[in-house]
């Protein structure tokens, strides 16, 4: 799937930009927190369906474990978007306004089940 501001990126890549709160569907200057966190938990979902592991909305730990996955790093890491991918995620980790993000995610995921 193509990105605005990433291009051509994998599942597994747009999954975990969503994961961080950049909810790769909608534009940037229409996104609400309600889309960033429907966003985030559809990311979760998909992730923990791929990958049959669940970090929550941890970003740094499915970072991590998507780079050094001898199943799934190939994919995560492929060359068309992985740079500008892995910067945005990295910047995202500690991102004040994300880990508010996942925490509401976190919340309404919890009252959902």
């Amino acid at each position: 799937m193509s990105v605005p501001r990433f291009g051509r990126v994998t599942p597994l890549q747009g999954d975990v930009l969503n994961l961080g709160g950049i909810a790769c569907g909608v534009p940037e200057d229409l996104m609400q927190d309600s889309d960033r966190v429907t966003a985030m938990q559809e990311a979760r979902d998909s992730l923990r369906k791929e990958t049959g592991e669940d970090f929550g909305f941890d970003l740094s730990k499915w970072h991590e474990f998507l780079v050094t996955s001898p199943k799934f790093s190939e994919e995560y890491t492929f060359h068309f978007a992985w740079k500008s991918v892995c910067k945005a995620v990295e910047e995202r980790i500690s991102d004040p306004e994300r880990l508010r993000l996942a925490a509401l995610a976190s919340q309404t995921a919890s009252e959902n089940h």
